[in-house]
């Protein structure tokens, strides 16, 4: 006997994954095609929009009243500011649409207000420390001038440029008619090595340790063009003297010693110089002086870089009595030695 099944018109339909997948995948498309004609429509239309009766209602005339202007400013009077009494912006000024078009105002208009804007003066403070030695401070990082019979040697070239140009203004200053012959660079990190490309524009040769050295061929040779310095401008080269533990210069009277300082925590390349007459000890990041009339700019240094500094000090037998840090202020060799003894300096 033949069994005939009722065919209603309709039937369950039973979708796969992939399947699931492709249709979601599709109807995410779909929904961003879209959003983005809309975006599109809503920005022609606003376009349209902006003559008289533009935000009429549909349906209702447009008034042909002359378009009303805003009153005229009133003058500023001298040394007020002119922004201040702008009225607020309205909701319209507000608006997503006109404050994308803003965004597409020409760079000129929107660095208007940073044109006004002048860096602070670099301050230079020089202290006579002996004969033909000047400190040369005023700043959060210092240098010293130290001249010879026939040209003149600069301890460190920190920061910048900025800073260099003023410091090498400073020693010409001090010590007019003479060359700056030599750069004594104490290590490489970037706040005592930023200025030193402006001493190698100046003709100096720069005296650092030797590891440091294949580290500035190789930063140098890139081109600075984000903010071309004298160097980048120019076509002299750098000239190093690499020191390895030792190095004197010498003429006349004048005579420094610059070391090695071994086993530093701080630098593996650091140098120290000694002024063996005067018995002045510079160093850089091993001890700042924390005073009550100046704190340590940057914070008290860690006891184990004041121990280093103290055993190469003894090591390699230097009698000092002043020392002339790169931060902060000179001072006995007094305090280095009970910074030292009670770990805070």
């Amino acid at each position: 006997m033949a069994t005939h099944t009722r065919d209603d018109g309709f039937h369950e339909i039973q979708l796969n994954g992939k399947q699931l997948v492709f249709l979601f995948m599709a109807a995410t498309v779909v929904s961003v095609v879209i959003f983005l004609c809309g975006v599109l429509v809503g920005r022609g239309v606003r376009a349209e929009r902006g003559g008289p009766g533009a935000d009429a209602p549909l349906g209702v005339a447009a008034e042909t009243t002359p378009q009303q202007l805003p009153p005229a400013a009133a003058p500023t009077p001298p040394g007020s500011d002119p922004t201040a009494a702008q009225p607020p912006p309205t909701v319209d000024d507000l608006s997503y649409f006109n404050r994308l078009q803003q965004s597409n105002q020409p760079a000129e208009q929107l660095k208007t207000a940073g044109k006004t804007a002048t860096a602070p003066p670099i301050k230079v403070q020089s202290q006579k420390m002996g004969d033909g030695i000047w400190f040369v401070a005023g700043g959060s990082h210092n240098s010293m001038v130290v001249e010879f019979p026939t040209y003149i040697t600069v301890i460190e070239g920190p920061l910048g440029e900025g800073r260099s140009l003023a410091v090498i203004a400073e020693a010409k200053r001090l010590v007019p008619n003479k060359p700056i012959k030599y750069l004594i660079n104490t290590h490489s990190h970037f706040d005592h090595s930023g200025g030193v490309r402006t001493y190698v524009a100046e003709g100096a040769t720069i005296i650092t340790q030797e590891i440091n050295v294949p580290f500035y061929q190789k930063a140098w040779a890139a081109p600075r063009t984000l903010a071309p310095d004298n160097l980048s401008k120019g076509a002299k080269e750098a000239n190093f003297l690499p020191v390895k533990e030792k190095y004197v210069l010498s003429e006349g009277n004048q005579t420094i010693e610059i070391f090695h300082e071994n086993g530093s925590m701080h630098n593996a390349g650091m140098l120290i110089v000694y002024f063996p007459k005067e018995k002045i000890l510079e160093e850089a990041d091993d001890y700042t002086p924390d005073l009550p009339e100046l704190a340590a700019p940057g914070g008290i240094r860690p006891p184990v870089f004041m121990a280093n500094l103290m055993k190469q000090i003894q090591t390699l037998k230097l009698d000092v009595a002043t020392v002339a840090p790169m931060h902060g202020i000179v001072v006995p060799f007094s305090d280095l030695q009970k910074a030292a003894s009670s770990g805070k300096g």
